[in-house]
Parts: structure tokens; C-alpha cells; sequence
């Protein structure tokens, strides 16, 4: 800038300098440096202000005075170390004491009202036609806010390198450029050995089609939130990791790559899955004994039928329910630990859904003597999937939309077409479901908590169940509700196409 400012007539001004009355390159010189945005000011030999600009006013915080302030001592001033810079040797003052231009310093002024800028100063001395150092020009760069970013950069530095998880950065072919301590931890390469290098050494070769994926969600600009997947180390070593992926965006707002942190979630996996084995080993347990005793009460039922003995009538009728609804829950651990073992298998059959709805309704409406179920359907539509598994998915629907609205009288289904899918919906008029729990709601043993709540029995897995069905089949389901207004629960699934065993993947 001083060498752009000398371009525009500095050297005037040193020519024209203390020769009485303003000459005119010292005018022109002014009338320019009045028009910059930098601020930039002019002292005599003995370091009194003699000009400055707006722009100077702005930074300092105060309206110097001409000829009274020297610009070293109308501010407090410190050395990048915070330690205090004595006026003496503040860089305009070296600038004019030694005669030589100062670059590259950097320095740190308190104004008035208490705040601090970090700034560049460009003292240059100004001189006469005979050489002799009559006064000097100073130009102060603002680079607050760039040291306040230098600054962050270093804090999020340390913190990424201090870090216990994985955090690699890499361009959107794939290829790592930036690999923190916790990656050598986990994954066992140091920075060397993975830097520039492709992303994929890490993944599995059955796993190779995850990457192109989410390089294309993080192209969208979409964010990737705990994605569940194997990775491998160095010594070749499988690991369950969690992993978060999020687009990196550079100053134009381009997307230029992507920063992924990796978790290392092998004991959880491995306690998760010892403990969905104790819950199947439970639950087979459990099932032969309860068949057992559901069976002598039919028995005894059918013997007293007929008999005076009312009240021991009534008594195993209630037994058969209590049963029936243990016969429900040991069901509902089972199917969680088919899932999670990836052993739960569908049987995909042709369908027609309005005839699977009015069969399961039927079957929900003898128990809920208080409440009508009532039926919307659209036009007949035939389904290709578990028809078992889809009247589980309204049966479990439907016995919620009863529990969970006991003032009320009546629950809704309803059907209809989109396309070439199919929507069916569950109304209640219940106590409905808090804003806040709805994106938790078919987590795995997730129930609602409220003082409104503590009377309803459940294990949390009905809706994960049904949430896992439905998503097999190709489909989708979410609810809508708020707290005391009733809930709606939804699913759509595909009219035709074959059901997928497997997990589908998303990420």
C-alpha cells in the first residue's frame, strides 16, 4: 500500500514537505488518502499528528488533535504477547528515530472505551529535498477479526488433535487430507501414511459402495449424523464405528469437501448384542412355559363352561388376557432380537389391504368395547409383501390409538392412494405426543415420559417393530401429534415389488 501510495504522489509530498504554505502534491496527496478506507496519518519530525483521514477516526475510537497528539501515546499499546509496548518504541516512533521503513509488524491498541485491535502498522519516514527526516506517513491495517480466526482455527486445532475420536478431513474424490491423532489411534496409519491417500483403504471391500454414497449426500450439502458401519485398520482388524459426515464449505460458499469424525462403537455393539442374545435366550425360554399355561386355562375354561361356578369363569378369562398380552411382549423380544441378528425373515405374498384392514379391525374392535373403530378406506389395492407382518404394523397401531385415548370414543383408519403407493393413517383423540419425543418415538424401548403417562404398560418396542417392518417392505412411517390434541400415525408402502430380507442401508 505505502508503495501504491508513493505511485499516487507521495513523492510530492516529500518534495513540497515544509516549504511553508501547502503545496499542491501535498493536497492532492491528502484529498486521496481522505478517500481511502485504510486509515492513514501524517506526523512531523517530532512524531505530532499533522493529517489524518475519517477512516482514522473510525479505528481509534477519538478525534485526535493536530499538532497535540503523537499517535504513539493517544492509545495504549501492547506487544502480540500482551505485554506492555513503551511509546518509544512503538513503530512509527522507530520509523522516525531510525529513518527506515517498518514492515510486518504487528501490534495490539486499546482505544477509549476499552476494546482492543489487533493491527499492521506501515510508518514511513518522510524527507526533504535535502534527505533530512522531516516527518512520516503511517497507514494501520485493521486484522482483528483475522487473528480472531487465527485464533479459533488454533482452538479447534487443538481440540481436534486433543480429540479421543477419529476426525479426517478429505476432498470430494475421496482422497484424506487431514488426519488427527485419534485417526493413528483407531485406524493405526499415522498422518504420513494417510495423507493424500484414498479413503477407501479404510473400508472393507464388501463396503465399497457406502463411499460413492455419501460423497453424494455431502455434494447435496446434506449432513450424514451417526451412520453405524465396519471399518478396517491397518492390521486388518474390523471395527463397528459410528460415523458423522459433514460437507465442507469454502469462503464462496462452494463445497469443497468433507470432515468426518469416526467413533469406535465395538463394545457397544458387542454388549448390544450380548444382551439381544440374552433377551432371545429369555424370550424362548419363556414362550414354552406360557404356551403351557395358556393351554391348561383353555382347558379348565372349557370344563367349567357351562357350570354355575361364574366367578372362576370370570377369573380365567381374565388369566387368558394377562396372558395373551405376556404372549405379546415375549413376541415383541423376539422380533427385536431377529432384527438385530439379522435373522428376521419376511414372506412376501400378494395381498388385498382393505381386506387385511377390516380383518385386523374386527380382531382390535372385540377387546376396546369403548371404542368404535372406524373404517375410511379408498379403492381396493393390492399389496406384494408379509401380509402377518403388515397386520402386526396395524395391530400395534391401532391398540395404541386405543390405549393412548381413554376419554375418547372413537379411532380412525383410513386409506388412500398417492401414486403408485399407498398412505394408511391411524387417528386417535387421545393424549397425544409432545413435540419434542416425536423424532425418538421408534427407537428401540424409547417410551414417552409424562404424568399423564405413568399408567400405560410397555416395553418401547411395538413402534421400533413396526417401524422395522414397514421399512423392509420399501416404505415409510412417521407420526403427527402434539400434547393433548390426539395423534395420527402414518405409513406408505410401494403397491408392488418384491420385500427385502435385508436391512435396507441409508446413508
Amino acid at each position: 500500500m505505502v508503495e501504491q501510495l508513493r505511485a499516487f504522489g507521495l513523492d510530492l509530498v516529500e518534495r513540497d514537505w515544509g516549504a511553508g504554505d501547502l503545496g499542491e502534491g501535498e493536497r492532492r496527496f491528502r484529498e486521496m488518502i481522505d478517500a481511502l478506507p485504510a486509515a492513514i496519518y501524517t506526523t512531523d519530525a517530532d512524531g505530532l499528528l499533522t493529517h489524518f483521514n475519517p477512516a482514522t477516526i473510525a479505528f481509534s475510537g477519538r478525534v485526535p488533535e493536530l499538532g497535540t497528539d503523537r499517535w504513539c501515546v493517544t492509545w495504549k499499546l501492547y506487544h502480540p504477547d500482551g505485554t506492555p509496548m513503551p511509546h518509544d518504541t512503538c513503530p512509527m516512533a522507530i520509523a522516525l528515530k531510525e529513518g527506515r521503513v517498518i514492515e510486518g509488524a504487528e501490534a495490539i491498541a486499546e482505544r477509549p472505551d476499552g476494546t482492543r485491535i489487533w493491527f499492521t502498522p506501515y510508518p514511513t519516514p518522510l524527507r526533504d529535498g535535502e534527505g533530512r527526516i522531516v516527518g512520516g506517513i503511517n497507514m494501520l491495517v485493521d486484522i482483528t477479526e483475522r487473528k480472531r480466526a487465527e485464533e479459533a482455527r488454533a482452538r479447534l486445532a487443538a481440540i481436534v488433535e486433543s480429540s479421543d475420536d477419529a476426525i479426517i478431513s478429505k476432498d470430494l474424490n475421496g482422497i484424506i487430507a487431514s488426519w488427527n491423532t485419534g485417526a493413528q489411534r483407531l485406524f493405526g496409519y499415522t498422518a504420513e501414511e494417510a495423507i493424500g491417500r484414498s479413503v477407501t483403504m479404510l473400508i472393507p471391500p464388501e463396503r465399497h459402495n457406502e463411499e460413492p454414497e455419501i460423497l453424494a449426500r455431502i455434494r447435496r450439502g446434506e449432513r450424514v449424523d451417526h451412520y453405524e458401519t465396519i471399518r478396517r485398520r491397518k492390521d486388518g482388524t474390523l471395527l463397528d464405528i459410528s460415523l458423522t459426515i459433514s460437507p465442507i464449505v469454502d469462503g464462496q460458499g462452494r463445497i469443497v469437501g468433507a470432515s468426518k469424525i469416526a467413533r469406535d462403537i465395538t463394545a457397544q455393539r458387542a454388549l448390544a448384542r450380548q444382551k439381544d442374545d440374552f433377551l432371545g435366550i429369555v424370550s424362548h425360554e419363556l414362550k414354552t412355559p406360557v404356551t403351557s399355561i395358556k393351554g391348561y386355562a383353555q382347558l379348565l375354561a372349557r370344563r367349567l363352561r357351562g357350570t354355575e361356578n361364574t366367578a372362576a369363569t370370570e377369573m380365567l378369562g381374565k388369566l387368558d388376557t394377562q396372558i395373551g398380552r405376556l404372549t405379546g411382549l415375549i413376541e415383541d423380544l423376539l422380533d427385536v432380537t431377529r432384527i438385530e441378528s439379522g435373522k428376521l425373515l419376511l414372506r412376501p405374498t400378494p395381498f388385498e389391504l382393505n381386506a387385511l384392514i377390516a380383518e385386523i379391525v374386527e380382531e382390535v374392535q372385540r377387546t376396546a368395547s369403548r371404542h368404535t373403530i372406524v373404517q375410511e378406506l379408498g379403492p381396493c389395492v393390492t399389496l406384494v409383501g408379509d401380509r402377518d407382518r403388515i397386520g402386526q404394523v396395524l395391530t400395534n397401531l391401532l391398540t395404541n390409538a386405543i390405549k393412548y385415548s381413554p376419554r375418547a370414543d372413537r379411532v380412525v383408519v383410513r386409506t388412500e392412494r398417492a401414486g403408485a403407493e399407498v398412505v394408511v393413517c391411524v387417528q386417535d383423540y387421545g393424549i397425544g405426543i409432545p413435540k419434542a419425543a416425536l423424532p425418538h418415538i421408534f427407537e428401540r424401548f424409547y417410551r414417552v415420559e409424562g404424568e399423564n403417562r405413568s399408567g400405560y404398560p410397555g416395553l418401547g418396542l411395538g413402534l421400533h417393530i413396526a417401524a422395522e417392518f414397514i421399512e423392509r417392505h420399501g416404505g415409510k412411517i412417521w407420526m403427527e401429534s402434539e400434547a393433548g390434541e390426539g395423534t395420527t400415525a402414518c405409513f406408505f408402502l410401494p403397491l408392488a415389488g418384491p420385500c427385502d430380507n435385508r436391512k435396507r442401508i441409508t446413508v
